[in-house]
């Protein structure tokens, strides 16, 4: 009302202050209007910000887990590592004590290559757990720079910049800085590799576990076997050792027999039993060297068919007078002896009648007529074979060689009821049935 006489004088001036008033206006509304735009940019920029915090702050928390998942993967794999030189020791140390178990021994070499694909998929799960690391590393190093960018059109603008100093470059574990084309060149190389090893087998572990039960199983029957090989090894020791000491004085004894008849055999010489290696008496062989009366001392090949003879019937009497045996039976071992050699024979034989029953498969007259039941086969009238069997002391005269036999028996018996004063020419032995012989 007050500008209305001077707007009313002056209607120019009215109309050039109508339009200032509409030019301030229209610059107060364009002001206005910058106002809120750039309030709200201000605003997005904030909202903008804090979502990428957030982001950083959850894909942090995301490495250090993947982190933390990597660091098991390498201790699981040092684990396998150590299992697989422990499997690869105890290999070693098996091999050379179960070498019966070849078998057994491929079957832990096949473990061991499980083992090794094992280690190797370990390997691929870290690989990959470090790929998903260097992804999200990447996605953060993208979200950092989009923040620094929003940071810097925040500056540009003069819009204040919550925070403070931009975040660092990323970096590994130990604080080195991550080397992402030498990162890429070692997983192609890993990825060949891998590639290489072929598929995997899902059933390790089951076969490991059973491995290692069937390596404990065999590494303790191992163990019993050479406990029992050990105490094996001592009794074969104790029994060596008891059979040296029997096995010399047996030795010595039928030795000293077999020079006393063969000096009765051929009523003088001597002979002797020889072992052939004295440091080992269970393996070494036995020589006999004989020397019959008139003769050089040479071995049984030099001596002619009766003296052999003589000489192998002194050894089978020193063996029964060393070591009686309750029978024995002699096929012709009188065919190859003269009647001298015979007589001798047959007293040699009665003396050791009383404690061996003899059976005598004999042609020789003279041996016949020194037993005391004789059992044959004759031939009668047409043809007819029958069997005979005598008994010489049923007959009046016994006939004269088992009347000598009777008579050195009586006086032996004689002999040993004598006073004790009076040695006996030997010990006394158990009655044996009486001796036979069959004729054919």
């Amino acid at each position: 009302d007050a500008l209305a006489p001077a707007l009313e004088a002056s209607p120019e001036s009215a109309e050039q202050a109508v339009e200032a008033v509409s030019a301030a206006s229209a610059r107060l509304a364009a002001a206005e209007g910058e106002a809120r735009a750039q309030a709200l940019a201000r605003e997005q920029g904030r909202r903008a910000l804090e979502r990428l915090t957030s982001q950083i702050a959850q894909r942090g928390l995301r490495a250090r887990n993947l982190e933390l998942e990597a660091r098991t993967f390498a201790e699981a794999m040092e684990r396998q590592t150590r299992e697989l030189e422990e499997l690869r020791r105890e290999r070693e140390a098996a091999s050379d004590d179960t070498a019966p178990d070849r078998d057994e021994l491929l079957r832990l070499e096949t473990h061991e290559r499980t083992v090794q694909a094992e280690y190797g998929e370990a390997q691929t799960a870290l690989l990959d757990s470090r790929r998903r690391r260097l992804e999200l590393e990447a996605a953060l190093d993208r979200a950092r720079e989009r923040l620094e960018t929003l940071r810097e059109e925040m500056a540009r603008e003069g819009i204040p910049v919550p925070g403070g100093a931009p975040a660092p470059a990323a970096t590994d574990a130990d604080g080195e800085p991550i080397d992402l084309a030498a990162i890429e060149h070692e997983i192609a190389e890993t990825r060949l590799a891998i590639r290489k090893l072929g598929p995997i087998n899902q059933e390790a572990p089951d076969e490991f576990r059973e491995s290692e039960e069937r390596h404990a199983f065999l590494t303790e029957q191992v163990r019993d076997l050479t406990d029992a090989e050990a105490q094996l090894q001592g009794a074969i020791a104790e029994l060596n050792g008891e059979i040296r000491t029997r096995f010399r004085g047996a030795f010595n004894q039928v030795d000293a027999a077999f020079g006393s008849y063969f000096t009765a055999f051929f009523g003088g010489g001597s002979a002797r039993l020889k072992l052939l290696d004295p440091d080992d008496i269970i393996d070494s062989g036995i020589e006999i060297e004989a020397q019959p009366p008139g003769k050089r001392l040479s071995t049984l090949s030099l001596l002619s068919g009766g003296e052999r003879s003589l000489t192998a019937v002194a050894l089978l009497f020193a063996l029964l007078s060393v070591n009686p045996a309750p029978f024995c039976v002699l096929d012709e071992v009188d065919a190859a002896l003269d009647e001298a050699n015979v007589g001798r024979f047959v007293a040699e034989l009665a003396r050791l009648a009383d404690r061996t029953q003899f059976l005598i498969v004999t042609h020789n007259r003279r041996t016949i007529e020194a037993t005391d039941a004789i059992y044959g086969v004759s031939m009668g009238p047409g043809g007819v074979s029958s069997t005979l069997s005598l008994r010489l002391s049923d007959l009046p005269s016994g006939g004269v060689a088992a009347r000598e036999a009777r008579e050195a028996r009586e006086e032996r018996e004689e002999a040993e009821e004598a006073p004790a004063g009076e040695a006996p020419t030997e010990p006394p032995a158990e009655p044996r049935a009486p001796a036979g012989a069959a004729s054919r």
